[in-house]
């Protein structure tokens, strides 16, 4: 398959040589991946500078015919299993997901997370944006939606959790890493027996609607950790992140609305105290 990014950033000549074209086209190729993994072939951009908001355009032009559809990792092909009563490594290899620090390149003060504890989090947050959804008329299967929210990153033990400036520091690296990750997590369905493989394979690749819904947990969860950050005083590793996230949740919560419903009852409560939480519930 060939792809080519396009993209164009709405600003002035002036303020494009403040923040540098590297940066821009890493701005611009970190929210694409983003995007991309929704499946959108095009959309806008955005970059706080200075306090403003400036916007940008980008598109994907695929060349049809080389698109080879058997890619899929999850696909439902037949992969290699192990031999019968072979020990798998599966269930130890996925739990060294606890080993794998998150934000590894940048400094925090409030504890180191792990990509475990992250998956936790965010089918914990799918599970209650799936119920908020229900209860206005959605059909969120809600096996679906805490299996895939508990194994969205399992092939991390395998790639690492590589930092996003450079998995998407050029269009050909970003595509190199998806087909590594793809490639991963097929293998590791292998090293189960047979007859288990059918659940992560259906599974591991979710319906669109649900695929959507565990990207916004995800991207609350980092939202959540850069807020934690922020208020500790960390504003120089997790200032532009803080930023760009909030500004990710309020533009993602106008086509999902379970989003905007989950930040408004549950977001504040995570800027207090233990003390305020707990006499806030009566406990």
């Amino acid at each position: 398959m060939k792809a080519a990014f396009n993209f164009e950033w709405f600003i002035s000549e002036e303020i494009a040589n403040v923040v540098g074209e590297e940066n821009l086209a890493r701005i611009a190729l970190s929210q694409i991946t983003e995007a991309r993994e929704t499946g959108d072939t095009q959309g806008e951009l955005w970059i706080a500078i200075n306090g403003s908001e400036h916007k940008g355009y980008w598109s994907l032009n695929i060349d049809e015919q080389e698109i080879d559809e058997d890619e899929d990792a999850c696909s439902h092909e037949s992969v290699a299993s192990i031999e019968v009563n072979e020990p798998s490594p599966f269930m130890a290899l996925s739990q060294r997901q606890i080993h794998l620090k998150r934000w590894p390149l940048m400094r925090g003060v409030t504890g180191e997370d792990n990509v475990l504890g992250h998956s936790a989090s965010v089918a914990h947050i799918g599970l209650m944006m799936a119920l908020i959804a229900n209860k206005n008329g959605a059909d969120f299967d809600l096996t679906e939606v805490l299996v895939y929210g508990l194994l969205h990153d399992l092939q991390e033990v395998v790639c690492q959790d590589v930092a996003q400036p450079s998995k998407n520091s050029s269009p050909e690296l970003a595509a190199a890493f998806d087909a590594f990750e793809k490639k991963a997590l097929k293998a590791m369905i292998g090293t189960l027996p047979t007859a288990l493989q059918d659940f992560y394979t259906t599974h591991l690749s979710p319906s669109p609607e649900v695929k959507t819904l565990i990207k916004n947990a995800d991207i609350y969860d980092a939202l959540r950790k850069s807020q934690d950050e922020c208020e500790a005083g960390n504003h120089k590793e997790f200032g532009l992140a803080y930023s760009r996230l909030q500004q990710e949740v309020k533009t993602r919560s106008e086509t999902n609305t379970y989003l905007k419903e989950f930040h408004q009852t549950f977001g504040q409560a995570y800027s207090w105290s233990f003390d305020k939480l707990v006499a806030h519930s009566h406990i």
